[in-house]
Parts: structure tokens; C-alpha cells; sequence
């Protein structure tokens, strides 16, 4: 994967949206990454890695854990820039 600064995957079922998030850490101490899911209690799960390559992997892990339960993969953004444009319409169009 390219040197992200930011990542952010949000992911849908039924009505709950979570978001998986990815961060450089602004003291330089490395990257957090944030399972998040912003209804209800607001609950959220974080965890800091030293390294890029292991918060991609504790990432992508998050994204799979959360399509394992049921959910789909709303959008994908890297450093402001959407992944891939279509997941957010396809994601749409099967709430349908």
C-alpha cells in the first residue's frame, strides 16, 4: 500500500455505519487505528502501531472482521481521496 497519511473505511448494515480509521499519530510515535461506531453509545476500539505496514494490517483486519458480521464497504478514503468511487454507489444501490 502508498505511504497514507489518512485512511478511513466506513462500512454499512442495515442502518449502522462503522467506521475503521487510520491515522499518523501527531506526536511522530507511530499510527492509531479506530474501529468506531458513531451510533448509540458511540462505542470505539483503538490501538497504536509503531509502523505504516502494521496499521494497514491491524486496518485491513478491522475492514474483514466487519464484513465477516454483515457489513459492506460504504467507501474507502486515503489521504482525501476516495478509493473507489463506485463502492459508494453500489452500496447505495443495495439498500434499495
Amino acid at each position: 500500500m502508498s505511504r497514507w497519511r489518512n485512511r478511513t473505511t466506513v462500512l454499512q448494515r442495515d442502518d449502522v455505519k462503522v467506521s475503521v480509521m487510520s491515522y499518523k499519530d501527531a506526536f511522530g510515535r507511530g499510527f492509531v487505528t479506530i474501529l468506531s461506531v458513531p451510533s448509540g453509545d458511540n462505542t470505539l476500539v483503538s490501538h497504536m502501531e509503531r509502523e505504516r505496514q502494521d496499521a494497514d494490517m491491524w486496518h485491513d483486519n478491522l475492514v474483514h472482521i466487519m464484513e465477516q458480521m454483515g457489513c459492506t464497504v460504504f467507501s474507502e478514503v486515503i489521504d482525501g481521496k476516495e478509493k473507489a468511487p463506485d463502492a459508494a454507489v453500489t452500496a447505495q444501490g443495495a439498500e434499495k
